[in-house]
């Protein structure tokens, strides 16, 4: 049966009035509670984020989810959590009405199991590409974290989506802005996942997201962060200061040359020195699944720099001594069915994105000869040869009796 969620402080269902009706809390907040609930005409379940009763009151707080309603209203890309509805609750509780999502957190994922790097490849490429539709628009995110990703499942398909745009920063001149949200040198966002800008209360832009994006592969990829401290102070500390290791080094499995450099530009201090779009990045991580994924890049699966002669020299002897599988004659299904739709589980090869994946695969480094190998010829054509010869034998076995017994006869 279901029940009425209580309000914050007790009074009852804090959607009355509104439209809507709470069924549960299914999450909670610094600032605001998120309630399963029903269109009381449309009979339909979304989500709504409701301010806690004790921010009501507070100009600041309300402009930031006022913010969020607006920034995520005008944004529609499938790797963005959708908003439909937004308003003040008759006690005077703004809240914002969005898609009802069914799976977890990227966080909670990254706690049940360790991802394999396909999987963290596909993630960070939808990612990047809601973000380059968030850019497009004027919009930084400026909060990129595990916790924010959400793995939605939908029918036979795992989407990841992006939450949470109340820090947003609108880039383009607007009307948004009626109360100062930030202050040159305060820094707002999550100190573990911050940009070295953010850090350092600098402005920011897109790039920032990026960073962001590549601390996210980083974890993934290795089950931690790139610095050794969860201090706060000490992690935007670090972000500022200090050069993260390769991510290869501290990996489960073995990781490409080519998606180390991808990490590591994405984590520059410099933000000139990093991707400069969504896009560009995308592309990047795109080649590199595409190379695991293709015979061409079973170099890149091992950890062997492909730009190393040495190492392309030596690969014919390595694959001998420790085979990988081979590849299929066609690659697997983007979405292969979950096992489960309503538990968490592995995420499709390739998730819902608009970042094309079908461009020719990467070329082979110079001085590396492609192995063709020869099929076996089939079973069919390997028995019709054998019933041949047989046929022939026994025809000239034939003549030659008729013939030694025609010699014999009186």
């Amino acid at each position: 049966m279901e029940r009425a969620a209580a309000g914050a402080e007790g009074n009852g269902d804090p959607l009355t009035g509104t439209g809507y009706r709470s069924i549960d809390v299914i999450g909670r907040g610094g600032v605001g509670e998120v309630h399963l609930a029903e269109h009381l005409e449309l009979k339909k379940r979304v989500a709504v984020k409701v301010l806690r009763p004790q921010f009501h009151a507070s100009e600041r707080q309300m402009e930031r989810l006022r913010r969020e309603a607006r920034a995520l209203g005008a944004l529609r890309h499938p790797n963005i959590v959708a908003v439909s509805d937004a308003g003040v609750t008759p006690s005077g509780q703004f809240f914002l009405v969005m898609e009802r999502l069914v799976g977890c957190t990227l966080h909670t994922e990254m706690h049940i199991r360790r991802l394999p790097v396909s999987e963290a490849l596909s993630t960070a490429i939808a990612v990047l590409s809601g973000l380059g539709e968030a850019h497009r628009a004027g919009f930084v995110h400026r909060d990129i974290k595990p916790g924010n990703i959400f793995l939605h499942t939908d029918g036979s398909e795992r989407i990841p989506k992006i939450l949470d745009f109340g820090v947003a920063k609108f880039l383009a001149p607007s009307a948004f802005a009626r109360v100062p949200l930030t202050s040159q040198g305060q820094a707002v966002g999550t100190p573990l996942h911050m940009s070295p800008e953010q850090a350092s209360g600098r402005p920011v832009d897109g790039r920032a997201d990026l960073y962001a994006v590549g601390l996210l592969l980083y974890e993934m990829i290795t089950g931690r962060g790139p610095f050794a401290t969860r201090d706060p102070d000490q992690a935007m500390a670090a972000h500022v200061n200090e050069t993260p290791a390769a991510p290869s080094s501290l990996a489960a499995e073995p990781v490409a040359a080519e998606l180390d450099a991808i990490v590591l530009k994405a984590l520059a201090k410099d933000p000139a020195d990093r991707f400069q779009t969504a896009e560009e990045m995308a592309d990047a991580l795109a080649g590199v699944r595409r190379a695991i994924r293709q015979p061409v890049g079973w170099l890149a699966t091992v950890g062997y720099d492909s730009s190393d002669p040495a190492a392309v020299k030596a690969a014919p002897r390595a694959r001998a001594e420790s085979p990988l599988p081979e590849p299929a004659a066609e690659p697997p299904p983007d979405n292969p069915t979950l096992q489960s739709a309503g538990a968490p589980g592995p995420l499709p090869a390739d998730v819902s994105t608009t970042v094309r994946d079908d461009a020719t695969p990467p070329a082979m480094p110079v001085g590396q000869a492609a192995t063709v190998e020869h099929p076996a010829p089939p079973p069919a054509r390997t028995l019709g040869v054998f019933a041949l010869v047989l046929l022939v034998s026994a025809i000239v076995a034939a003549a030659l009796m008729a013939w030694l017994f025609a010699g014999g006869s009186p």
